[in-house]
């Protein structure tokens, strides 16, 4: 079977940046021109799933921005009258907003350059500049500096966006079991010896053109070796500049007892700078509480040898540019190891608090939800940890493992942006407060005990299907490989034009099949993968005009329910029940004549659109449903070549991603990220003609 390989689109790209964008009035927020938009700030402070839903769904209200514990919110007059009546407590924001003038800012410094910030979550802020206050906060990043790795980057506004979510306000999910093994590792984090290693770290200059990086190294080499299991080495690698410098990263290996070729990388960058790294760069906080942090979890996992490899790697370069987390993950690639990589887990700023609310954000993308979901889990059992959790990564080491298709994750105390000796010469040791650091481990320490003991990547899984409409005959199969079906049976009648569907109907974790007739706009669907009759039929829709339909779980509730889709206008009709009745949820997105796919990309558990353009082979995936723009765009396979969309969350991680189908050949072609890229899995299954493709959890596992 020939490599697949992507295409690249840029005109597409380009035409669909027109076709997406949204239109947002010059306001003022005020009310005193004539669209009469209002802006609010609105207190989301843990009020919950079900109120943050219905907040955003708000009579009045046009868009969102979530941002931890509030709430950016734009709409007409009435809308704050709806806020008081439902019982959000908000405050208008007063001075006028221009839309043209709207950025969203990674980093912090936007009220240096003059800018006004409007709201901040995680590490991204909506901010109000002025074409010379955003080139004043962009001329900031210097490549040639020793801070020049995008602590201010620049983006375009996009509305009804999550900056940071807070846990609180996530859908209850079912409590973790947790092995009593876990607890004795997470008691056995010692804050005092992690405090002394940073008091260690910070006597010395580290920064990556400073001696002291480089005695710092040996230092971080020397308390490696130390420890009995550990395999360590140093990697090179040069840091551009003037002048340049080779620099290096210190690795240590703990290799798995059973399973040595499913590894987990621990990471934190070791190297500082300052306002005057001529002077000092102690970097306590940023970052000898992570590199510490690093030294720690390789010193308890070490004395309970794990079935899974875990590499503990301590970076140099990241100030100059993320130097060192680049060469690692690299290497990775090259060596054609980036399969073996479960998960990437980095400790960037974990011991300073600004107050007594311990709060920690979770940084990562869709790809990385499940390690949210897995530490999320891992606070709340051990720790007293407030999370808050954001999808917009940048800046630290986990970046250049999400840029190679590598699920990262990076561990940030929430206070980092109010930090007031961040990059100074006075980061030092008295900044950092025990506690904080010590409940940050605890949660790393339990999350990755918990990840290694359940086995590999994969179970939770969807797998392939075929259906035959000329016999209406069902070929699932449990696994993503080409072999026999293991469950052949027919359901519904042959050569009758009705097209397959397959969804979690009732709700308990197993997925099952169903039919749709076209001609009488009837749904057919059943709890079980076996002949006999539906369990539920109803009518949803027009009849006879070729709309296509569709499956997810449009609101979270752990059930799946149908929708269908106008081709010829490019509108979504979805349900929340599967019965007769109107479409909960009905809006247009993207041009006209598209193939509709759905699924969870981000994975927070509930289902949304996304588009297909057969084409050019690219997708346009959103995270909401409801019209905008795309928040994921790429091309994968090639255009024109005849094949079909197939998507589902082929490695268990909770997060649907792309596939394609080849009718022709009978062939899949499955992608475990929603990016450009080779296919991960590549097979065929079924007759290669005729077949229409469908995937599910058959066996819930």
């Amino acid at each position: 079977m020939p490599r697949f390989l992507p295409s690249r689109i840029v005109s597409l790209f380009s035409l669909f940046a027109v076709v997406f964008s949204f239109v947002l009035p010059s306001v003022t927020e005020g009310g005193t021109r004539s669209d009469k938009r209002v802006f609010a700030i609105v207190d989301i402070d843990r009020i919950g799933r079900e109120r943050l839903v219905q907040l955003q769904a708000l009579e009045g209200l046009d868009w969102w921005i979530e941002a931890d514990d509030e709430m950016l919110v734009i709409g007409q007059p009435v809308m704050l009258a709806n806020l008081a009546r439902a019982g959000y407590a908000s405050r208008p924001l007063t001075g006028e907003i221009d839309q043209e003038n709207l950025y969203l800012l990674l980093g912090r410094d936007a009220e240096a350059s003059g800018a006004r910030v409007l709201v901040r979550g995680g590490r991204t802020a909506v901010i109000v500049a002025t074409p010379e206050q955003k080139a004043r906060i962009e001329s900031d990043f210097d490549r040639d500096s020793d801070v020049a790795h995008g602590h201010n980057e620049v983006r375009a506004f996009v509305p009804n966006l999550s900056l940071a979510h807070q846990a609180a306000n996530s859908r209850s999910r079912q409590p973790e079991s947790w092995d009593v093994a876990i607890q004795a590792l997470v008691d056995s984090v010692d804050g005092n010896r992690w405090f002394g290693n940073i008091q260690t770290l910070g006597q010395w200059n580290r920064n990556s053109r400073q001696p002291g990086n480089v005695t710092a190294r040996d230092w971080l080499v020397g308390q490696f070796q130390s420890i009995p299991g550990l395999a360590v080495t140093t990697q090179s690698f040069t840091i551009p500049g003037s002048p340049s410098v080779t620099s290096n990263n210190v690795i240590a290996t703990l290799t798995g007892t059973t399973r040595p070729d499913e590894w987990y990388i621990v990471g934190g960058h070791f190297d500082s700078t300052s306002q005057s790294v001529a002077t000092a760069a102690p970097g306590c906080e940023d970052n000898a509480s992570g590199s510490a942090g690093v030294l720690e979890l390789a010193r308890i996992f070490a004395a309970h040898p794990p079935e899974a490899t875990i590499i503990f790697v301590c970076y140099s370069g990241e100030e100059q540019g993320l130097h060192g987390g680049t060469a690692h993950a690299a290497s990775l690639v090259s060596a054609n190891n980036d399969d073996k990589v479960q998960a990437v887990l980095t400790m960037d700023m974990i011991g300073y608090t600004g107050d007594a609310d311990l709060d920690c954000l979770l940084e990562t993308n869709a790809s990385g939800q499940f390690l949210i979901d897995a530490y999320s889990a891992a606070a709340a059992q051990y720790t007293t940890l407030r999370i808050v959790s954001s999808l917009n990564p940048f800046g630290s080491d986990h970046v250049p493992y999400l840029n190679r298709g590598m699920a990262a994750l990076l561990t940030i105390e929430n206070d980092w942006d109010s930090y007031p000796d961040y990059h100074r010469t006075t980061d030092t040791a008295n900044n950092i407060t025990i506690d904080m650091g010590l409940q940050t481990l605890r949660m790393n320490v339990a999350a990755l005990a918990k990840m290694i003991a359940s086995g590999p990547a994969g179970t939770g899984s969807d797998t392939i299907g075929v259906y035959d409409p000329a016999t209406s005959n069902f070929f699932l199969r449990n696994s993503n490989s080409a072999g026999a079906a293991d469950l052949t049976f027919g359901f519904g009648a042959g050569g009758a034009g009705y097209l397959p569907l397959s969804g979690d109907w009732n709700g308990d974790g197993s997925d099952s099949i169903g039919l749709y007739d076209p001609v009488s706009g009837v749904f057919f669907l059943k709890n079980t993968n076996s002949p006999g009759g539906a369990d539920l039929a109803f009518n949803f829709g027009p009849t006879g005009l070729g709309w296509k339909p569709l499956v997810g779980d449009w609101d979270g509730n752990g059930t799946d329910t149908i929708g269908l889709y106008n081709p010829a206008t490019g509108t979504f009709f979805l349900r929340n029940s599967n019965a007769p009745g109107a479409a909960d949820l009905a809006f247009g997105y993207g041009p006209a004549g598209a193939t509709p796919v759905s699924g969870d990309w981000d994975g927070n558990g509930t289902d949304t659109i996304g588009i297909y353009i057969p084409a050019t082979s690219t997708y346009f995936l959103r995270n909401s449903s409801t019209p905008g723009v795309a928040d994921l765009v790429f091309s994968f396979g090639a255009g024109g070549a005849g094949y079909l969309p197939a998507v589902g969350d082929w490695n268990g991680d909770g997060a649907d991603t792309a596939g394609l189908y080849q009718p022709s050949g009978g062939s899949f072609f499955l992608r475990n990220a929603n990016s450009p890229g080779s296919a991960a899995l590549v097979f065929g299954y079924g007759p290669p003609a005729g077949m229409i493709s469908l995937r599910g959890d058959w066996d819930n596992l």
